[in-house]
């Protein structure tokens, strides 16, 4: 039976960040219960039609991280009602600094989650406070330590350039810093402003002071080699890994590896009598 993987989207954040224009909102506790009722229902409906074993799963957001111990196993209990995991699977969630206790993690752990992609996206307070996250360049060290000891053993660590007010100086600062805490993936994304953002309403008002293009351009190719320096192969324009630590999950995006996205908005690929089909979830 051909592998597939599964994207669960979890569209709760506890504060939309200010550049974000990604299917997410604030949610209070009972709409998150209804949703993972719906969501888990979702799920044992795919699990009847489309049980192929899963090479990988991937929680998104939102925040996924955001949601209790109780409210993630009901529905990971879901998914493992349904499929299969093959024995290498890569099992990822997606955590924001500021929402991680220990708790959360025993429920990970318990469910099988073997990766950590964490939103920490700069290691400077006036980068964070600028883009509207709730935690502080503190926080993400303390709560990346803790993922370690508690005995993750492949944490991925989102981070972003091109912010409001940033220098190269500055984005080389918070990447030094990023390494030394050894993480086995990190992406590196360039600002985009999006429409209807805040960040995009102040640069429609000329409130924004952005780094300019040769600037940002300095940033990325930067990047890119001193990461190499460091031991991170670049597999993807803003991704990059130690040797054997790419994300399995994306690469079967780019490989076409057949995948159901369950949840608002989660697109799916199938594979029909030879046929390429995607569809999408309504947002």
């Amino acid at each position: 039976m051909t592998e597939q993987e599964l994207y669960i989207h979890i569209p709760f954040c506890a504060r939309r960040c200010a550049y974000c224009d990604f299917l997410s909102s604030t949610g209070p506790e009972l709409v998150r219960r209804a949703y993972g009722k719906a969501l888990t229902a979702e799920l044992d409906a795919i699990g009847q039609t489309n049980p192929a074993p899963l090479r990988s799963v991937f929680w998104g957001g939102g925040t996924p991280s955001l949601l209790t111990p109780a409210e993630f196993s009901e529905i990971a209990a879901a998914v493992e009602r349904n499929f299969t995991l093959c024995p290498s699977a890569e099992y990822t969630i997606e955590a924001n600094p500021g929402t991680i206790t220990e708790e959360k993690m025993a429920a990970w752990k318990a469910a099988g989650v073997n990766r950590i992609s964490m939103g920490v996206q700069s290691l400077e307070d006036a980068r964070l406070q600028d883009i509207g996250r709730i935690h502080t360049a503190r926080q993400a060290k303390e709560q990346f330590a803790a993922l370690r000891a508690y005995g993750f053993r492949n944490l991925s660590m989102d981070l972003m350039m091109g912010l409001p007010g940033q220098s190269l100086a500055q984005w080389q600062a918070t990447l030094r810093g990023a390494v030394t805490m050894e993480p086995e993936h990190l992406s590196c994304y360039s600002l985009i402003l999006e429409e209807g953002t805040p960040l995009y309403q102040q640069y429609e008002k000329g409130e924004l002071s952005l780094p300019d293009e040769e600037e940002e351009r300095a940033m990325y190719h930067w990047t890119v080699s001193f990461l190499s320096e460091c031991g991170y192969r670049q597999y993807e324009i803003s991704n990059f890994a130690k040797p054997g630590q790419e994300s399995r999950h994306n690469q079967g995006y780019w490989d076409r590896v057949p995948y159901i996205g369950a949840g608002l908005g989660a697109a799916s690929l199938a594979q029909v009598n030879g046929e390429e089909i995607r569809y999408k979830n309504t947002s």
